[in-house]
């Protein structure tokens, strides 16, 4: 699937729309009051995504890996878990979803040392039997803690779900060579 980033800017007497060509799907909605730019963001519904997800040419039976920030969506009704519903009713299991899992912690504040050095972000590395949650966001978190999962190995591990996820989960080799 190609990249689908550029988006059509709208000016309206009621703000500033940002709707995506592509997929026809709309994001945030800036508006003006008393001089103060506010944003005015519409409840996300799992239909809506699930909408966007289609009119993007992403249907049942295929295999596609996910990067995704649930505050990029603005406020979805149900979290994580509306999004990861989404994506698995949309693909099926006889598609398949793969997400990078990496073992790292959410980022640790910088010393003075590290900002002089320019270091600008910094994680730990968890251990492979750790309970800590990982810092790749809340729609990955929500992933692993679904049924059918299945994890690979490693700090760059990725974890997979639906028809052959087995394979999936041990790398991105085998979703490129079959053209995902």
């Amino acid at each position: 699937m190609a990249s689908r980033s550029a988006a059509l800017i709208q000016r309206t007497s009621q703000g500033v729309y940002f709707r995506y060509p592509y997929s026809g799907c709309y994001g945030e909605v800036l508006s003006m009051r008393k001089g103060v730019g506010v944003m005015n963001r519409p409840v996300v519904t799992q239909p809506m995504i699930e909408a966007c997800l289609h009119s993007m040419g992403l249907g049942r039976g295929d295999a596609v890996e996910v990067h995704s920030s649930l505050s990029a969506f603005g406020w979805v009704e149900g979290g994580a878990a509306t999004v990861v519903d989404a994506l698995m009713h949309v693909v099926g299991p006889e598609g398949a979803l793969i997400m990078s899992a990496y073992r790292v912690s959410d980022a640790i504040p910088l010393t003075p040392d590290e900002q002089a050095r320019g270091i600008t972000w910094k994680v730990k590395v968890l251990p492979e039997d750790s309970s800590e949650p990982i810092g790749l966001g809340a729609v990955v978190a929500e992933f692993l803690r679904r049924p059918g999962v299945v994890c690979g190995s490693g700090i760059l591990r990725v974890c997979a779900w639906g028809h052959d996820a087995q394979r999936h989960c041990q790398g991105y080799e085998y979703l490129i060579d079959i053209g995902g």
